[in-house]
């Protein structure tokens, strides 16, 4: 289980380890799991890393972006299940080999993470992230400018 409400955690996020179950402990994301959660997804996202990438994702994730519609991959704009959420994505790193993420903003919820960010370098970009008890990606949404996204469509 990912250390997501517990103030010590391990340095590394693929190290699961539990202190009591995640009912009995606060639902409060820490800034500690914030930053090292959004450094390691930009991370993974600029190097190209299909595995780490898909490290931060549950398997039952449900992912929708404005990109879905635009790549055709279907028409209503949102994946279901990780399998097929990589799919997805080995399309798009094949499309954007130069793809880069400079993260600008770290946002916490009670049980999400949203990451604003610059895609390649000239466009505004925001990810919410849903995440379950694990501290794994349930439900990602991914926004764009209204002024930009319409122009990709």
């Amino acid at each position: 289980m990912y250390l997501f409400v517990v103030e010590e955690r391990t340095k590394c996020r693929h190290k699961r380890q539990a202190t009591e179950p995640l009912a009995a402990q606060s639902m409060t994301i820490t800034q500690q799991f914030a930053q090292q959660f959004a450094n390691e997804w930009i991370t993974a996202w600029n190097n190209g890393d299909m595995e780490a990438i898909m490290s931060h994702y549950a398997d039952e994730v449900i992912f929708s972006s404005p990109l879905i519609l635009k790549s055709r991959t279907n028409d209503k704009g949102t994946i279901h299940g990780k399998a097929a959420l990589k799919t997805y994505f080995k399309h798009a790193l094949s499309k954007n080999p130069d793809l880069h993420f400079d993260l600008k903003h770290i946002m916490v919820g009670i049980k999400s993470i949203t990451l604003l960010y610059t895609r390649k370098q000239v466009m505004p970009a925001c990810e919410t992230m849903i995440l379950n008890e694990d501290g794994l990606i349930v439900e990602g949404l991914s926004h764009y400018p209204v002024d930009s996204i319409y122009e990709l469509l």
